[in-house]
């Protein structure tokens, strides 16, 4: 086969049969993307639909065939749709693994010991839940010194947002860097609270 293998790449340079560009190739003339769609497509005999593309519908290539025929438009549209969703069942399966590995990872380091519950979305954490009502006094209080805990919950940095707002004429930035944050959420802190430089001027 023809083709121009660049520097460093084990695959010789082809114009694609499929979407004409000028690519490394990966098999039957077409590169790695057209022969990607090609497979997440159900492998229809007519080769990968161009990109941006998809499958035709379902039914749009009508047969009355008693048995498969690989020769009938019908038969292999049928065959690439069945493909094609046993394609993305096993894609899907996949990412829940992986989700649920990642979960797990999560829950053995950043929330070891906590009170884990389970929702829609999957698992959560209560003891990090926003807006919990227990505040540990001494970590609001170091963080309003600059020297954040390792962990603050979302109500102890949102306390220490708030002291450092109304008793210091610290700005966004150091106060972030106070309680271990950024100065988006700082913001976003200040602005839920009517503390704002705005906010506080139009109340006075």
């Amino acid at each position: 086969m023809s083709g121009v293998r660049p520097a460093g790449s084990g695959r010789h340079l082809i114009t694609c049969a499929c979407c004409g560009r000028r690519r490394p190739h990966k098999a039957r003339g077409w590169c790695s993307r057209c022969d990607h769609r090609w497979r997440y497509f159900g492998q229809p005999a007519g080769g990968p639909p161009l990109p941006g593309q998809g499958l035709p519908p379902k039914g749009s290539a009508p047969h009355t065939c008693s048995q498969p025929d690989p020769a009938c438009a019908g038969c292999d549209l049928d065959r690439a749709w069945t493909a094609h969703e046993a394609f993305k069942d096993r894609y899907r399966a996949k990412w829940r693994e992986a989700a649920a590995r990642r979960d797990a990872a999560l829950r053995a380091t950043r929330h070891a010991g906590h009170t884990m519950a389970m929702s829609r979305r999957g698992p959560y954490c209560l003891s990090c839940k926003r807006g919990e009502p227990y505040l540990d006094e001494m970590a609001v209080e170091r963080a309003v010194q600059g020297q954040p805990p390792s962990r603050l919950s979302p109500a102890e940095r949102e306390a220490a947002v708030i002291h450092l707002r109304l008793s210091t004429p610290l700005s966004y930035t150091r106060i972030a860097e106070h309680a271990g944050c950024s100065e988006r959420t700082v913001i976003r802190i200040c602005k839920a609270n009517g503390l704002l430089r705005k906010q506080r001027s139009l109340a006075a």
